[in-house]
């Protein structure tokens, strides 16, 4: 079968049908006891419907907590090296603009404070990025590891 032909297939096993209000609440129900990290990966892709690369680019300067908004501008993506790119606009448009609901950006705040306060106990300063889901030293992760990180939660929340 050829590439694209196999690309298409499998892109149709990954579609998976959306969630009822029912579900939806017992996501939030689980999330109330889940580590702070894992709440906020979560709410971020429910809230912003963002994708992989674009929720893993995202960095404390984008979050606009007076308005609720959350900026998307930057992407990273997973180079054939198997190295990570910082790319800036998004892969369908420049950029977007989020409102998200306070709820959301409490739980941001937090995971926000929480970040720098590492940094400043590691004695961490000057970083050129601060990538809200990132590590402590302003690298990034990769996209696909968000996923992982649902496909964890999910299976410890059946």
């Amino acid at each position: 079968m050829p590439k694209k032909e196999c690309q298409k297939k499998n892109a149709k096993k990954r579609i998976s049908s959306s969630y009822d209000s029912d579900e939806i609440k017992i996501l939030f129900k689980h999330l109330e006891d889940a580590p702070l990290r894992t709440k906020a990966i979560i709410m971020t892709a429910f809230f912003t419907a963002a994708r992989e690369g674009e929720i893993v680019a995202l960095e404390e300067k984008h979050f606009d907590f007076n308005n609720n908004e959350v900026l998307f501008d930057q992407r990273i993506i997973l180079k054939e090296d198997n190295t990570l790119e910082r790319l800036d606009g998004l892969k369908a448009s420049d950029s977007k603009k989020m409102v998200v609901p306070e709820s959301y950006m409490i739980v941001m705040k937090d995971f926000i404070n929480e970040n720098k306060k590492c940094r400043e106990e590691l004695n961490i300063e000057d970083i050129e990025h601060t990538y809200i889901f990132g590590s402590v030293e302003g690298n990034p992760v990769t996209p696909a590891s968000l996923n992982r990180h649902w496909a964890r939660f999910a299976k410890r929340n059946n």
